[in-house]
């Protein structure tokens, strides 16, 4: 997946663009990309690789994407993705997920259940 893919799947799902952690959410899903199946295991590392990219701290970077994804809740795109407020970690997990598995969110979610 290119970043063009991601912010198409973004833009579908009315994710505002205005903010300082849509670029930064843009290029984290880029590079958990490599990390597919464990990306939530390498968060870490992606939020330092992602913040030096963008001459910030990884912690500015997770208060970005937070602020992010409390504008993004109060969108009802929002609510097709998740039944609840996510942590950054499960943000990003179920963003990777839906993005390069190309699954809707109710396919993602019977996934899910047969995984479990």
């Amino acid at each position: 997946m290119v970043k063009a893919d991601i912010i198409s799947f973004l833009e579908k799902y009315t994710c505002p663009t205005h903010y300082n952690g849509y670029a930064e959410l843009v290029e984290l899903l880029l590079a958990a990309s490599g990390y597919l199946e464990d990306a939530s295991k390498n968060l870490k590392t992606i939020y330092y690789d992602t913040a030096k990219k963008h001459g910030t701290t990884r912690l500015c970077l997770e208060r970005n994407l937070r602020t992010l994804i409390v504008a993004w809740s109060k969108k009802p795109a929002f609510k097709k993705l998740f039944d609840k407020m996510p942590t950054n970690s499960a943000f990003i997990t179920r963003l990777v997920h839906l993005c390069y598995a190309d699954r809707t969110p109710e396919e993602y979610t019977a996934y899910d259940l047969l995984l479990a």
